[in-house]
């Protein structure tokens, strides 16, 4: 079994906490600490609302990562220019955070982490109409 590194990035330290916590139930995800987030293969994003904070937290994980983070983004709203540019910073999956559990999250992770380079993103709608 393939471990995937996942770094967390959440609207508040209450979300973060229970991502960690409800995620720690698949085995084949290891949640990295702040401190060891630049290891990630997966960035995970999880915010009521896509700011310009949170896209900036984005882009500057991708640029002190030791290699081309995937991100896959929880969102109750994002923008047509929001989400060109949180795909410009690596955004391959997008869930509705109103509508999925940890569980769909956690097949959205790996999902992601099984993505081709350049296979482009895949958001909750496309693969369930």
């Amino acid at each position: 079994m393939d471990i995937i590194p996942i770094a967390i990035l959440a609207s508040d330290p209450m979300t973060w906490e229970g991502s960690v916590a409800l995620l720690s139930a698949h085995p084949d995800l290891l949640i990295l600490p702040p401190e060891l987030a630049p290891h990630a293969r997966i960035l995970l994003v999880i915010t009521p609302a896509v700011t310009e904070a949170v896209l900036g937290d984005m882009e500057g994980a991708q640029a002190a990562a030791c290699c081309r983070l995937r991100i896959v983004m929880a969102a109750d709203h994002v923008s047509p220019r929001d989400f060109v540019r949180a795909s410009r910073a690596g955004l391959v999956g997008l869930l509705d955070r109103r509508q999925c559990g940890y569980d769909h999250i956690a097949d959205a992770i790996k999902a992601a982490d099984a993505m081709q380079p350049g296979a482009g993103w895949r958001t909750a709608a496309a693969r369930h109409p």
